[in-house]
């Protein structure tokens, strides 16, 4: 089975029900989907980081960022940077989802124009077509 790590905002509350409702499309198409907002803490995780790299343990097959408009990206341009330098999961690998109207440049260019060069960048306007661009993604890099 295949595993996506889903990584982007939870505020407003708006996108991480997002986040939750990918997640349980992706399941029907036999896709598990990996959100750190479902992984259970335990007496380890002292820290979020300690979350974050448990999860990344289990090594996702894909990694999809999302980029809502109007949210701060700030969290999802540091955990993409993290998984790329620290575990090089990313290479051809990445899906960046960017919501219809969304300021592209909040996009770090460093993660953008640096660090991922051939990052594939779709906009998407309802959570239908972000499950769309994904099972569209894994098809053609599976």
């Amino acid at each position: 089975m295949l595993s996506i790590l889903l990584i982007g905002p939870n505020y407003p509350k708006s996108n991480l029900t997002k986040k939750m409702q990918i997640a349980k499309h992706l399941a029907k198409y036999n896709i598990k989907p990996m959100l750190l907002e479902s992984e259970k803490d335990i007496s380890s995780d002292i820290t979020i980081i300690q979350k974050f790299e448990r999860l990344l343990k289990n090594e996702p097959d894909y990694v999809v960022a999302i980029f809502p408009k109007n949210s701060l990206s700030d969290s999802v341009n540091f955990e993409l940077g993290y998984i790329g330098a620290k575990y090089k999961l990313l290479d051809n690998k990445l899906l960046i989802l960017v919501e219809k109207n969304t300021n592209v440049k909040e996009i770090s260019h460093y993660l953008r124009e640096g660090l991922f060069p051939q990052v594939i960048v779709n906009q998407y306007s309802t959570v239908r077509e972000m499950v769309d661009h994904i099972r569209r993604f894994v098809l053609t890099h599976d």
